[in-house]
């Protein structure tokens, strides 16, 4: 067996320790936690900040090598992500953090440690970065909720042959399908929301598991990072793993609703339907054959949407072990980040298909009333005028329906009407019928648009929330720099020393 060159000293070399790692083990475990260090680099930095002047507040360091460590890191905190020398020879994130600041600090650098693990340290800037990236979801969600709603409003009047199994239903309107994808998604935005709350387990003070025995003050960290963390036990904030199946599953069913979006839209954008026509931006011309015009993003929802389910999957599979285990989070930064990021990016980009699609009103008016689709009106009519019973009148309804089908026809004539004794109810066009489903919810145009009234308030409210948190995040990061900056800088004794 190999083992890495050891250019500097090894996290227990020499202590519990005689051998570097494996190359293998590097290869295979520490390079899958070290390449996420771009993603938490930023907020390892405000963790490190905080706990350094945590330590500050409690007298565990001297200001001096406090601010030494503050100017290193606040020069760390200046790199670009991808500019810093991560190394998995290392072992994580962390530890190639700490090797950059020995080498510039010596012994200073193990103050950082104090009163902490890294795992602890890690895990807040975790779930920090989570944080961050769900309210980038959240937006997305809001802006998906919010072209859904506005497009139902403006096409309440669209008549469709409404759909079950993709075969003719009931006349509605387009605007009513469209607006009962906005709730799923306001639902899903919400869910978003409750993961960001359920994010704010940051394990302060968890000490190796038990806590931390030195006087350090929870405020110290909960006040500068201005995150409502709520006390458990310092072992489940450590070790818990139910939160990152809530984040994962939020994620996943925000993008699975996008996806049952663009499996509709593939069908309907089809020339079989031609009820849709999605703008050029969201298509892709075909190498070979001219005349195509494939509809390249939605794909992308679903096979995102995939991708997903697979990555939620594997984080539920991960966390199915022993409490306390490292294997529920060697995977777990990459593949929560990731998903959430890129689950934004498409969120977004099905709020962005809705918008700039067109609906051909014409096409799908003409169908509406294609595949007998006043079959149910029919029906109820002739129950109520005849004293039947429902089941009898559907029978006699289907019936006609065969026969008029084995003729050619895909809807109902007069006839029909006076075979059933109905003759002296006109057939119902597609307006009288939609505005005949004046329940609550229903598909009448006017509870349409009220409906969407009531959605667009409330995504109103839900975009407040987002803007709010996000301004609260850029402040505590501005907050928690400015401070660190200013113990960082020499003190008036120290410059008159100099002079």
């Amino acid at each position: 067996m190999t083992t890495t060159a050891q250019p500097v000293i090894y996290l227990g070399l020499g202590a519990r320790l005689t051998s570097g790692p494996s190359e293998l083990v590097v290869r295979s475990g520490f390079r899958v936690e070290t390449d996420c260090g771009p993603l938490l680099h930023h907020w390892f930095g405000l963790v490190d900040l905080t706990h350094v002047l945590a330590l500050l507040d409690a007298d565990l360091i001297d200001r001096e090598p406090a601010a030494e460590l503050i100017r290193a890191l606040l020069d760390m905190d200046a790199l670009d992500p991808t500019d810093f020398p991560w190394d998995p020879a290392h072992g994580d994130p962390y530890n190639s953090r700490e090797h950059h600041l020995a080498a510039r600090l010596g012994s200073v650098a193990g103050r950082l440690h104090l009163g902490r693990t890294r795992r602890e340290a890690g895990r807040c800037a975790f779930w920090l970065a989570t944080r961050d990236a769900l309210l980038r979801l959240h937006a997305a969600g809001v802006a998906l909720t919010s072209a859904l709603t506005h497009r139902s409003a403006e096409l309440a009047e669209t008549w469709w042959a409404d759909m079950t199994y993709f075969q003719p239903a009931q006349v509605s309107s387009f605007g009513h399908y469209l607006l009962s994808l906005a709730h799923e998604t306001e639902r899903q935005t919400d869910r978003v929301r409750r993961a960001h709350d359920a994010a704010a387990q940051l394990p302060l003070l968890a000490g190796g598991v038990a806590g931390t025995a030195l006087p350090l003050r929870r405020a110290s960290y909960t006040d500068r990072l201005a995150v409502p963390v709520e006390v458990t036990t310092t072992r489940d904030a450590m070790w818990a793993t139910d939160n990152l199946v809530e984040v994962m599953v939020s994620g996943c069913q925000i993008v699975t609703t996008a996806s049952r979006l663009a499996e509709d839209l593939l069908a309907f954008c089809s020339p079989a339907f031609g009820y849709v026509r999605l703008h050029d931006g969201h298509c892709r011309a075909s190498v070979h054959l001219p005349q195509k015009r494939n509809p390249y993003a939605l794909t992308v929802l679903r096979g995102g949407a995939s991708m997903a389910i697979g990555r939620t999957t594997g984080v539920l599979t991960t966390v199915r072990t022993p409490t306390a285990q490292s294997d529920n989070w060697m995977h777990t930064y990459g593949e929560v980040l990731g998903t959430i990021e890129h689950a934004a990016v498409l969120v977004a980009l099905a709020a962005e298909v809705v918008e700039h699609m067109q609906v051909s009103a014409e096409t799908l008016g003409e169908r509406a009333l294609s595949g007998f689709t006043d079959a149910t009106d029919l029906a109820e009519q002739l129950a109520v005028v005849s004293g039947s019973d429902y089941r009898s009148a559907h029978r006699a309804v289907g019936t006609l329906a065969s026969k008029a089908e084995a003729e050619g026809r895909d809807r109902f004539s007069a006839a029909d009407l006076l075979e059933l004794d109905l003759a002296d109810r006109a057939p119902r066009g597609p307006a009288a019928s939609v505005a005949a489903r004046n329940v609550p919810g229903g598909a009448d145009p006017g509870e349409v648009r009220r409906q969407a009234r009531r959605l667009l308030r409330r995504t109103a409210a839900r975009r407040r929330w987002r803007d709010e948190q996000a301004a609260l995040a850029a402040t505590t990061r501005a907050n928690l720099l400015a401070e660190a900056a200013a113990v960082a800088r020499p003190s008036s004794a120290d410059s008159a020393a100099a002079g």
